[in-house]
């Protein structure tokens, strides 16, 4: 509301997909940390709560729900032209390999890459959207 008495549609997408990659973003990092986190704290984590499998899956789920949804701001107003949508395109493209990877193995080096992954696909993707913006 800082520059607008209201919320318009591209907004609240945008939050939603914000939202949605952290929390799957931070749920990769609790499994990788669940070692430590039983040993150092026996903190209860989702990943210790529902299983380090489990928990990854959630992250696919919720990555999944991102992909249609980075397309939405084109259907409420952005540009669309072809450059910003295969732009965040590309980003999609990362965004199911981090799909495939987490999915089949919560290994530490697998999941520190999807992480790392997940930011340069959320980098891309925020490129499409100012293409389409300006």
């Amino acid at each position: 509301f800082v520059v607008s008495n209201e919320l318009n549609n591209i907004t609240i997408i945008l939050a939603l997909l914000g939202f949605i990659s952290g929390l799957a973003r931070e749920i990769i990092k609790s499994v990788q940390d669940v070692k430590g986190d039983k040993k150092a704290r026996n903190s209860k984590t989702l990943p210790i709560m529902i299983g380090e499998r489990s928990a990854t899956y959630l992250a696919a789920v919720l990555y999944i729900t991102f992909i249609p949804l980075s397309f939405l701001p084109f259907l409420y107003g952005l540009k669309q032209s072809l450059l910003p949508i295969f732009v965040v395109s590309i980003a999609d493209v990362l965004i199911i390999y981090i799909i495939v990877s987490v999915t089949r193995s919560q290994d530490a080096k697998i999941l520190k890459q999807a992480r790392n992954i997940s930011l340069l696909a959320l980098a891309i993707g925020l490129v499409g959207l100012v293409l389409a913006a300006i």
